[in-house]
């Protein structure tokens, strides 16, 4: 069974414009697959609406054999915890550490009062080093995220995606705003989390 299906996928915008048409395909687990389309050709759309960041018009959304487009809120809250997100703007808190930012990762799957206080297990804490480790920034877990550059940015994005322990993990162009040296790295980095987590 893929890990993931679209089937007829349809988005149209208030404005009328139908960004999405018919759109199918599927994932198998451990599977690497790029998006490739000219700008505002709903590539962007494409990633949101797999985790109904926003709605699609029509269609079906099959994650482990669950169709998301059919669930309530909270049925919802509970799916995108399968579904990890690398955004092209980061979506970094800026003042906290880079160990924190990594361990919201896991905010998905904990209560509301630990997700308040911030409170983090031991193991949390020594998950969040490791995959810090595998993007090449254990060294800067104590470094706000505000300090770093674009790119270790990003790869601080991969190692809360990571922390997520996401069954799917979507980058919405992740290496957009990056120079080409960078970009590899960060493209490296992904490559390699996909072959050592199964993702």
């Amino acid at each position: 069974m893929p890990i993931l299906e679209v089937r007829n996928l349809n988005k149209v915008y208030d404005n009328g414009v139908h960004a999405l048409k018919d759109v199918s395909f599927t994932v198998e687990e451990g599977e690497f697959l790029g998006v490739i389309g000219l700008s505002g050709s709903g590539k962007s759309t494409l990633l949101r609406c797999i985790n109904r960041l926003i709605e699609p018009t029509s269609g079906e959304i099959i994650i482990n054999g669950q169709d998301i487009t059919k669930l309530n809120y909270s049925q919802l809250r509970q799916a995108r915890t399968q579904v990890g997100m690398i955004f092209q703007s980061f979506n970094l808190i800026r003042r906290k550490s880079v160990l924190v930012n990594t361990l919201s990762g896991k905010l998905g799957r904990k209560g509301l009062w630990s997700s308040i206080m911030g409170y983090w297990s031991e193991d949390e804490r020594k998950q969040a080093l490791e995959f810090l480790k595998v993007v090449g920034l254990q060294q800067k877990a104590n470094n706000r995220a505000d300090e770093l550059s674009g790119g270790q940015q990003q790869r601080v994005a991969i190692a809360r995606a990571l922390m997520q322990d996401p069954k799917i993990l979507l980058a919405d162009e992740p290496v957009a705003s990056l120079d080409p040296a960078t970009s590899h790295t960060v493209m490296d980095h992904l490559e390699a989390a996909n072959k050592q987590f199964g993702k």
